[in-house]
């Protein structure tokens, strides 16, 4: 089966590349596996946005599913020094 990969992850922006996989379980592996590489590449863009999606669809542009990961800073991040320190 073929499958299209979307993803905003990563240095080099949207991108979309096709893989010929097994069934829809290995499509899943291989988008955290990609999703979590593309992250490794340099991590200090994904918290610049804090937010990366990745959409998987069939060959016949049928979305199969997504992936979205985002980050939420905890109110100490945006106050390093709080009152009293």
């Amino acid at each position: 089966m073929i499958f299209r990969f979307e993803s905003d992850a990563g240095v080099h922006g949207r991108q979309s590349w096709d893989a010929d996989l097994g069934s829809v379980r290995e499509a899943q592996v291989q988008a955290i596996q990609t999703l979590g590489e593309l992250l490794s590449e340099d991590g200090s863009q994904f918290w610049m946005s804090e937010d990366v999606t990745m959409t998987v669809s069939d060959e016949t542009g049928l979305m199969l599913f997504c992936l979205d990961l985002s980050a939420v800073k905890a109110p100490a991040l945006h106050n390093p020094h709080p009152k009293g320190t």
